[in-house]
Protein backbone atom coordinates (compact mmCIF):
# COMPACT_ATOMS: atom_id res chain seq x y z
CA UNK A 1 0.00 0.00 0.00
CA UNK A 2 1.12 3.49 -0.55
CA UNK A 3 0.37 6.68 1.86
CA UNK A 4 0.58 10.19 1.63
CA UNK A 5 2.49 12.64 3.47
CA UNK A 6 2.04 16.86 4.07
CA UNK A 7 5.17 17.73 5.44
CA UNK A 8 4.87 21.21 7.64
CA UNK A 9 8.41 22.13 7.84
CA UNK A 10 8.53 26.13 7.35
CA UNK A 11 5.70 28.10 8.20
CA UNK A 12 2.99 28.73 5.68
CA UNK A 13 4.47 26.04 3.48
CA UNK A 14 3.27 22.27 2.91
CA UNK A 15 5.37 19.50 1.02
CA UNK A 16 3.19 16.85 -0.22
CA UNK A 17 5.38 13.35 -0.90
CA UNK A 18 4.33 9.55 -0.90
CA UNK A 19 5.50 6.28 -0.13
CA UNK A 20 5.06 3.52 -1.31
CA UNK A 21 5.26 -0.33 -0.32
CA UNK A 22 4.42 0.13 2.54
CA UNK A 23 2.64 -2.97 5.08
CA UNK A 24 -0.36 -2.41 7.35
CA UNK A 25 2.10 -3.79 10.34
CA UNK A 26 4.27 -0.67 9.55
CA UNK A 27 5.50 0.65 13.44
CA UNK A 28 4.65 3.74 13.54
CA UNK A 29 8.13 4.41 15.09
CA UNK A 30 10.00 2.95 11.73
CA UNK A 31 7.74 5.77 10.01
CA UNK A 32 9.09 8.33 12.18
CA UNK A 33 12.80 6.49 11.41
CA UNK A 34 11.89 6.89 7.22
CA UNK A 35 10.58 10.27 7.45
CA UNK A 36 13.93 11.23 9.50
CA UNK A 37 15.94 9.60 6.92
CA UNK A 38 13.96 10.73 3.68
CA UNK A 39 13.38 14.20 5.17
CA UNK A 40 15.45 15.13 7.71
CA UNK A 41 12.59 15.81 10.33
CA UNK A 42 14.50 14.27 13.60
CA UNK A 43 12.09 12.01 15.40
CA UNK A 44 12.06 14.30 18.45
CA UNK A 45 10.40 17.42 16.43
CA UNK A 46 8.26 15.00 14.35
CA UNK A 47 4.22 15.46 14.96
CA UNK A 48 2.34 13.13 13.62
CA UNK A 49 -1.44 13.74 13.26
CA UNK A 50 -4.10 10.98 10.91
CA UNK A 51 -7.65 12.17 10.75
CA UNK A 52 -7.42 14.49 13.86
CA UNK A 53 -5.61 11.69 16.12
CA UNK A 54 -1.91 12.08 16.78
CA UNK A 55 0.15 9.19 16.21
CA UNK A 56 1.96 7.76 19.12
CA UNK A 57 4.67 4.54 18.27
CA UNK A 58 5.79 4.30 22.24
CA UNK A 59 3.98 0.83 22.73
CA UNK A 60 4.62 -0.39 19.14
CA UNK A 61 1.34 0.83 17.69
CA UNK A 62 1.33 0.31 13.49
CA UNK A 63 -0.47 1.87 11.03
CA UNK A 64 -3.34 -0.96 11.33
CA UNK A 65 -3.66 0.42 14.96
CA UNK A 66 -4.28 3.57 13.46
CA UNK A 67 -6.33 2.55 10.57
CA UNK A 68 -4.43 4.04 7.90
CA UNK A 69 -5.63 3.02 5.09
CA UNK A 70 -4.51 3.05 1.46
CA UNK A 71 -3.96 6.54 -0.29
CA UNK A 72 -4.69 7.91 2.96
CA UNK A 73 -2.96 10.83 4.39
CA UNK A 74 -0.78 11.73 7.51
CA UNK A 75 0.22 15.27 8.80
CA UNK A 76 3.73 15.86 9.82
CA UNK A 77 4.32 18.54 11.87
CA UNK A 78 7.81 20.04 12.88
CA UNK A 79 7.89 21.19 16.51
CA UNK A 80 10.14 23.94 16.89
CA UNK A 81 13.05 23.17 19.10
CA UNK A 82 12.84 24.79 22.51
CA UNK A 83 16.24 26.67 22.25
CA UNK A 84 15.17 28.43 19.15
CA UNK A 85 12.32 29.52 21.38
CA UNK A 86 14.20 31.24 24.24
CA UNK A 87 16.18 33.06 21.70
CA UNK A 88 13.41 34.36 19.68
CA UNK A 89 13.35 38.35 20.14
CA UNK A 90 10.40 39.26 22.76
CA UNK A 91 9.40 41.63 19.91
CA UNK A 92 10.12 39.90 16.48
CA UNK A 93 6.57 39.32 15.05
CA UNK A 94 5.58 35.82 14.34
CA UNK A 95 5.02 34.80 10.64
CA UNK A 96 1.29 33.66 10.51
CA UNK A 97 1.00 30.90 8.64
CA UNK A 98 -0.40 31.33 4.54
CA UNK A 99 -4.33 30.35 4.83
CA UNK A 100 -4.74 27.96 2.09
CA UNK A 101 -7.05 28.83 -0.43
CA UNK A 102 -10.05 26.70 -0.72
CA UNK A 103 -10.78 25.80 -4.00
CA UNK A 104 -13.99 26.62 -5.43
CA UNK A 105 -16.16 24.23 -6.83
CA UNK A 106 -19.46 24.41 -8.97
CA UNK A 107 -21.89 21.34 -8.50
CA UNK A 108 -23.49 20.05 -11.93
CA UNK A 109 -25.94 17.81 -13.57
CA UNK A 110 -24.48 15.25 -15.86
CA UNK A 111 -26.20 13.60 -19.23
CA UNK A 112 -25.00 10.48 -18.13
CA UNK A 113 -24.12 9.93 -14.40
CA UNK A 114 -26.46 10.78 -10.74
CA UNK A 115 -24.75 11.26 -7.37
CA UNK A 116 -25.37 7.68 -5.74
CA UNK A 117 -24.34 6.24 -8.89
CA UNK A 118 -22.25 2.92 -8.20
CA UNK A 119 -19.16 2.90 -11.13
CA UNK A 120 -15.96 1.16 -11.81
CA UNK A 121 -12.91 3.45 -12.02
CA UNK A 122 -10.23 2.63 -14.08
CA UNK A 123 -6.81 3.14 -12.61
CA UNK A 124 -4.82 5.79 -14.18
CA UNK A 125 -2.08 5.91 -12.32
CA UNK A 126 1.23 5.99 -14.03
CA UNK A 127 2.97 4.23 -11.47
CA UNK A 128 0.41 1.98 -10.76
CA UNK A 129 0.66 -2.49 -11.28
CA UNK A 130 -2.35 -2.23 -11.96
CA UNK A 131 -2.89 0.47 -14.37
CA UNK A 132 -6.22 0.19 -16.58
CA UNK A 133 -7.27 -2.11 -13.88
CA UNK A 134 -11.61 -0.92 -12.73
CA UNK A 135 -12.01 -0.60 -8.97
CA UNK A 136 -15.62 -0.45 -7.29
CA UNK A 137 -16.64 2.94 -6.27
CA UNK A 138 -19.51 5.57 -5.59
CA UNK A 139 -20.01 8.87 -7.17
CA UNK A 140 -20.77 11.12 -4.35
CA UNK A 141 -20.53 14.97 -5.76
CA UNK A 142 -20.24 16.33 -10.38
CA UNK A 143 -18.88 19.44 -10.35
CA UNK A 144 -17.60 21.52 -13.15
CA UNK A 145 -13.81 20.58 -14.37
CA UNK A 146 -12.05 24.08 -14.20
CA UNK A 147 -8.79 22.58 -15.11
CA UNK A 148 -7.06 24.18 -18.30
CA UNK A 149 -6.33 20.60 -19.76
CA UNK A 150 -9.72 18.93 -19.90
CA UNK A 151 -9.51 16.14 -21.52
CA UNK A 152 -10.00 15.30 -25.16
CA UNK A 153 -13.78 14.09 -25.88
CA UNK A 154 -14.94 14.27 -22.03
CA UNK A 155 -17.73 16.00 -20.54
CA UNK A 156 -16.33 18.35 -18.68
CA UNK A 157 -17.20 17.74 -15.34
CA UNK A 158 -15.58 16.29 -12.35
CA UNK A 159 -16.87 12.84 -10.62
CA UNK A 160 -15.71 12.90 -7.36
CA UNK A 161 -15.69 9.03 -5.67
CA UNK A 162 -14.90 7.15 -2.99
CA UNK A 163 -13.76 3.64 -3.42
CA UNK A 164 -15.60 0.71 -1.98
CA UNK A 165 -12.69 -1.01 -0.67
CA UNK A 166 -11.28 1.99 1.31
CA UNK A 167 -14.82 4.33 2.81
CA UNK A 168 -12.84 5.70 5.14
CA UNK A 169 -10.20 7.65 3.00
CA UNK A 170 -10.72 11.17 3.31
CA UNK A 171 -8.64 11.96 0.01
CA UNK A 172 -10.81 14.14 -2.96
CA UNK A 173 -10.81 11.40 -6.14
CA UNK A 174 -12.00 12.91 -9.12
CA UNK A 175 -12.30 11.44 -12.29
CA UNK A 176 -13.80 12.31 -15.83
CA UNK A 177 -16.22 10.24 -17.64
CA UNK A 178 -13.88 9.21 -19.52
CA UNK A 179 -12.33 7.35 -16.51
CA UNK A 180 -15.26 4.99 -15.44
CA UNK A 181 -18.56 3.31 -16.55
CA UNK A 182 -21.33 2.01 -15.10
CA UNK A 183 -20.90 -0.90 -12.62
CA UNK A 184 -20.63 -4.16 -14.01
CA UNK A 185 -23.36 -5.82 -11.66
CA UNK A 186 -24.64 -9.03 -13.97
CA UNK A 187 -23.05 -12.21 -13.64
CA UNK A 188 -22.98 -14.43 -16.42
CA UNK A 189 -21.68 -18.03 -16.47
CA UNK A 190 -18.77 -19.19 -19.16
CA UNK A 191 -21.43 -21.37 -20.57
CA UNK A 192 -23.21 -18.64 -21.45
CA UNK A 193 -20.53 -16.78 -23.14
CA UNK A 194 -20.35 -16.33 -26.75
CA UNK A 195 -17.30 -14.90 -29.06
CA UNK A 196 -16.66 -10.98 -29.25
CA UNK A 197 -19.19 -10.31 -25.44
CA UNK A 198 -17.29 -7.72 -23.59
CA UNK A 199 -16.79 -8.51 -20.33
CA UNK A 200 -14.96 -7.87 -17.11
CA UNK A 201 -12.55 -10.69 -16.13
CA UNK A 202 -10.24 -10.90 -12.71
CA UNK A 203 -6.33 -11.04 -14.27
CA UNK A 204 -3.70 -10.99 -12.38
CA UNK A 205 -0.45 -10.07 -14.25
CA UNK A 206 2.08 -11.13 -12.42
CA UNK A 207 0.68 -14.51 -12.18
CA UNK A 208 -2.20 -15.58 -14.01
CA UNK A 209 -2.82 -18.35 -11.93
CA UNK A 210 -3.77 -16.43 -9.04
CA UNK A 211 -6.44 -13.93 -8.35
CA UNK A 212 -5.64 -10.38 -9.46
CA UNK A 213 -7.92 -7.12 -10.81
CA UNK A 214 -10.32 -6.54 -12.76
CA UNK A 215 -10.13 -5.72 -16.54
CA UNK A 216 -12.08 -5.46 -19.36
CA UNK A 217 -12.22 -7.78 -21.95
CA UNK A 218 -13.18 -9.22 -25.12
CA UNK A 219 -14.13 -12.93 -25.38
CA UNK A 220 -12.07 -14.81 -28.43
CA UNK A 221 -13.06 -18.45 -27.19
CA UNK A 222 -14.71 -20.17 -25.02
CA UNK A 223 -14.77 -24.42 -24.16
CA UNK A 224 -16.97 -24.70 -20.82
CA UNK A 225 -15.82 -28.44 -20.84
CA UNK A 226 -12.58 -27.90 -20.03
CA UNK A 227 -13.34 -24.74 -18.44
CA UNK A 228 -11.37 -22.47 -20.87
CA UNK A 229 -11.55 -19.22 -21.62
CA UNK A 230 -9.49 -17.03 -24.40
CA UNK A 231 -10.01 -12.95 -23.97
CA UNK A 232 -8.72 -9.97 -25.21
CA UNK A 233 -7.49 -8.05 -22.51
CA UNK A 234 -7.58 -4.68 -22.39
CA UNK A 235 -5.35 -2.49 -20.14
CA UNK A 236 -3.30 0.46 -19.48
CA UNK A 237 -4.74 4.01 -19.89
CA UNK A 238 -5.24 3.51 -23.56
CA UNK A 239 -6.55 0.04 -23.34
CA UNK A 240 -3.68 -1.31 -24.79
CA UNK A 241 -5.35 -5.00 -26.10
CA UNK A 242 -3.36 -7.79 -25.06
CA UNK A 243 -4.82 -10.86 -27.27
CA UNK A 244 -5.02 -14.64 -26.29
CA UNK A 245 -4.98 -14.11 -22.68
CA UNK A 246 -6.29 -16.93 -20.75
CA UNK A 247 -8.37 -16.05 -18.22
CA UNK A 248 -8.27 -18.36 -15.11
CA UNK A 249 -11.12 -16.88 -12.85
CA UNK A 250 -14.06 -18.04 -13.87
CA UNK A 251 -16.12 -18.32 -10.68
CA UNK A 252 -16.54 -14.28 -11.44
CA UNK A 253 -17.35 -13.16 -15.21
CA UNK A 254 -19.46 -9.80 -15.46
CA UNK A 255 -21.28 -8.23 -18.35
CA UNK A 256 -19.69 -5.07 -19.18
CA UNK A 257 -22.51 -2.13 -18.59
CA UNK A 258 -22.98 0.64 -20.92
CA UNK A 259 -23.86 4.25 -19.54
CA UNK A 260 -28.01 5.07 -19.47
CA UNK A 261 -28.82 9.01 -20.01
CA UNK A 262 -30.21 10.32 -16.76
CA UNK A 263 -33.30 11.06 -18.94
CA UNK A 264 -33.54 7.50 -20.27
CA UNK A 265 -33.75 5.58 -17.02
CA UNK A 266 -36.95 4.21 -15.38
CA UNK A 267 -37.44 2.98 -11.78
CA UNK A 268 -35.78 0.12 -12.23
CA UNK A 269 -32.67 1.21 -13.74
CA UNK A 270 -32.15 4.03 -11.26
CA UNK A 271 -32.42 1.09 -8.37
CA UNK A 272 -29.46 -1.06 -10.32
CA UNK A 273 -27.38 1.79 -11.01
CA UNK A 274 -26.99 2.45 -7.37
CA UNK A 275 -27.32 -0.84 -5.39
CA UNK A 276 -25.53 -4.35 -5.92
CA UNK A 277 -25.32 -7.15 -3.27
CA UNK A 278 -22.14 -8.53 -4.88
CA UNK A 279 -19.15 -8.41 -3.53
CA UNK A 280 -15.61 -8.27 -5.86
CA UNK A 281 -12.73 -10.67 -5.01
CA UNK A 282 -9.51 -8.81 -5.06
CA UNK A 283 -5.58 -9.36 -5.28
CA UNK A 284 -5.05 -11.56 -2.23
CA UNK A 285 -2.22 -9.65 0.07
CA UNK A 286 -1.09 -12.91 2.29
CA UNK A 287 0.22 -16.20 0.42
CA UNK A 288 -0.41 -17.87 3.63
CA UNK A 289 -3.72 -18.30 4.01
CA UNK A 290 -4.99 -16.53 1.01
CA UNK A 291 -6.64 -13.42 2.57
CA UNK A 292 -6.69 -10.10 2.58
CA UNK A 293 -5.14 -8.01 5.11
CA UNK A 294 -8.57 -7.08 6.85
CA UNK A 295 -9.10 -10.93 8.28
CA UNK A 296 -5.34 -12.26 7.57
CA UNK A 297 -3.95 -13.41 11.12
CA UNK A 298 -0.56 -12.56 10.09
CA UNK A 299 -1.33 -8.84 9.49
CA UNK A 300 -3.31 -8.42 12.52
CA UNK A 301 -1.36 -10.46 15.17
CA UNK A 302 2.25 -10.74 13.59
CA UNK A 303 3.80 -12.82 15.76
CA UNK A 304 1.07 -15.53 15.56
CA UNK A 305 1.62 -17.95 12.71
CA UNK A 306 -1.52 -20.04 11.00
CA UNK A 307 -2.96 -22.43 12.52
Amino acid sequence: MYINLHLYLDPGQIKKVTLHDLSKTLKITDLQQKIEDEYGVQISQQKLIHKGKILSGKDGETLYHYNVNYNETIQVHKRAVLGALENTPVDSKEEKPKEEVKEKLTDCDSKLYEIGDLVDVKDCDASSQTIGAYFEAKIVRITKNTEENVEENSDGLNYHVVYDNWPNDDTDHRVSNLKLRPRARVLIKVDKLEEGTKVLVNYNQGDATKVGEWYAAQVEEINPRRKKLICTLFVGVDNVPLPNTEVTQLDQIFVLEEPVPVTSRDVDISKAMSSTSIKRKHTIECEDCQESWKVCLNYLYPALSHL
